[in-house]
């Protein structure tokens, strides 16, 4: 998206970064789209209806926004999911900002401090892999996306329980109404929502 929605463009747009910055990553979702650079700024643009730019305001922008994050921080990957957005920083902090979280970058703290390593999300619902290999979930959980269960939202990450507790999550992976983890090594892989 560019921000334009009143008229879709229907043929690809050239979008220009400051500084002749280059993109290294790319995230996209249904209205607005982000970039990590190779010095790791990261830049959104399009639609702002729900502070998904992180700018502090509601303005739609075809023109790519700087996300300034507290305290120097530095985003390592992005993760737009719906209305809501975050990312992993380069020290394994979780930042998002978005629909019901407010129009500037906020912390979220896993359980016990824990430094995530991997995000992804699905419509509303996030997923953060720590460097053990736990596994956190949080969001809407409409369709059991979080694990715990069908339609039990949470605010808070809580820890995903796997059926066979020796197992850890080398992958997770999220998209529409559905999280995944590739868990247990190299040849299990879990889906934990039914659609």
């Amino acid at each position: 998206g560019t921000g334009n929605i009143t008229t879709k463009e229907g043929v690809p747009t050239l979008i220009h970064l400051p500084n002749n910055a280059s993109c290294k990553r790319l995230e996209t979702s249904y209205s607005y789209a982000g970039c990590i650079t190779s010095n790791n700024d990261t830049y959104l643009w399009g639609l702002n209806d729900r502070h998904q730019l992180g700018d502090g305001n509601t303005t739609n922008s075809a023109t790519p926004v700087n996300l300034t994050l507290p305290y120097g921080l530095k985003c390592s990957s992005l993760t737009l999911a719906g209305q809501t957005a975050a990312c992993l920083t380069t020290t394994g902090l979780i930042m998002m900002w978005g629909y019901d979280l407010g129009s500037t970058p906020v912390q979220k703290v896993l359980p016990g401090y824990q430094f995530a390593v991997e995000l992804a999300a699905a419509d509303g619902d996030m997923i953060a892999r720590t460097r053990n290999g736990s596994v956190y979930t949080w969001g809407f959980d409409g369709n059991g996306e979080l694990g715990r269960g069908r339609g039990l939202p949470s605010t808070t990450p809580g820890e995903l329980h796997l059926p066979n507790t020796t197992e850890t999550c080398v992958q997770v992976a999220g998209g529409g109404s559905t999280m995944n983890g590739l868990c247990g090594g190299s040849t299990i892989h879990h889906e934990w929502v039914v659609v």
